[in-house]
């Protein structure tokens, strides 16, 4: 494609005019199609069958994740104030359907958000381990272990995951 425009341009380039021919009797196109709007439009699909934008590692479409992927790589990159190939208008478009920029924030906030309701419903925050004497360990129990190990680690200075917002967020929860 490079030597193609080379050659509208009339610059020297290896692409003749019999390899130009024989590249458009097989059907090669010289245009690049726009990757980025093809793999919008899938995430378009997936959000109208599934009602998110949340694609998992085992999806089907490896490229698609993949692509993905890349749309937070180069958002964090933009947010860093480095190159980007994630445009303002690309950003928007991703914004508006609900993609999750940063899902590990996601993540929390909607645990938290559980923790909330659960004491809005209980009147407190003693989530059990069981529940109705299920053999598994209740999910929302073993969150909230964590994050009062991460609480207490960070109210003594040592490592913790948590930032101050977050710490204050659940001390003031309970």
């Amino acid at each position: 494609r490079r030597h193609y425009r080379l050659k509208q341009q009339n610059i020297p380039n290896w692409l003749t005019d019999v390899r130009e021919k024989a590249l458009e009797d097989i059907g090669f196109n010289w245009e690049r199609p726009n990757t980025w709007e093809m793999q919008f439009q899938k995430l378009l699909n997936f959000h109208k069958k599934h009602g998110h934008c949340s694609v998992s590692k085992s999806y089907e479409d490896k490229d698609f994740h993949s692509w993905m992927q890349k749309q937070r790589s180069f958002y964090y990159d933009k947010m860093a104030g480095k190159y980007s190939t994630l445009s303002d208008s690309k950003q928007k478009k991703l914004e508006a359907l609900g993609f999750i920029f940063h899902p590990l924030d996601h993540l929390w906030d909607s645990k938290f958000n559980n923790l909330q309701e659960f004491k809005r419903i209980n009147g407190h925050v003693k989530v059990p381990h069981r529940i109705n004497g299920a053999k598994t360990t209740n999910p929302m129990a073993s969150w909230v272990k964590n994050a009062r190990f991460q609480m207490r680690a960070f109210a003594n200075g040592e490592d913790s995951k948590l930032s101050k917002e977050r710490f204050d967020k659940l001390i003031d929860i309970g």
